[in-house]
């Protein structure tokens, strides 16, 4: 019987993650950013399990969006997070899909895009929606192992060179020894 994978991040479409010129307000949304993926992430969990699914808190951290041999690391990030569970039901996972759309609609998401799912049989389902400088993205894929992600971020920023990446304490790795977070310390 095929899995279904549901993940939940927050991912910002788009990204070049090669901005030239980060402004103050861009800057003010990244800073603000970490709040709103917290106050998120735990509503679309409880509207997923509502509709039968627990999905779990995967990763809610700022990534770099460097090449991984560039060592400063923390001079262009964005911020990621993302939930995940599997589920054996595709009906089940696409009512999560729907639920966790509504939730967005509710909240003031600005629905972006909305595929036909005669568009590309491997992905039935695309949504993605956008607010705040961050964008999430609801996928429901089938193939070798049937998947609903949901992915969110911010768009990269760029930082001084003594900027400090964090994770949030919902992270799973909040408080693991890192070289790049000091909850880890």
């Amino acid at each position: 019987m095929a899995g279904v994978l549901i993940s939940a991040g927050l991912l910002v479409t788009g990204v070049g993650c090669a901005p030239s010129g980060t402004t103050d307000a861009d800057r003010a949304d990244f800073a603000g950013a970490q709040e709103r993926m917290e106050h998120i992430l735990p509503l679309l969990q409880a509207e997923a399990a509502t509709a039968g699914l627990d999905l779990p808190l995967e990763k809610l951290a700022e990534r770099s969006c460097l090449r991984s041999e560039i060592e400063a690391q923390q001079e262009q990030t964005r911020w990621e997070g993302q939930l995940a569970s599997v589920s054996a039901d595709p009906v089940q996972a696409d009512a999560v899909v729907d639920a966790v759309s509504a939730v967005l609609a509710s909240e003031g998401w600005e629905l972006t895009r909305d595929d036909d799912p005669g568009n590309d049989p491997s992905t039935p389902r695309y949504v993605d929606y956008t607010k705040d400088g961050i964008d999430v993205s609801v996928m429901y894929r089938v193939g070798i192992t049937d998947s609903v992600e949901v992915l969110a971020s911010t768009d990269c920023t760029d930082h001084a060179s003594d900027h400090q990446m964090l994770r949030s304490a919902l992270d799973p790795g909040y408080s693991k020894s890192s070289s790049y977070y000091p909850d880890g310390e």
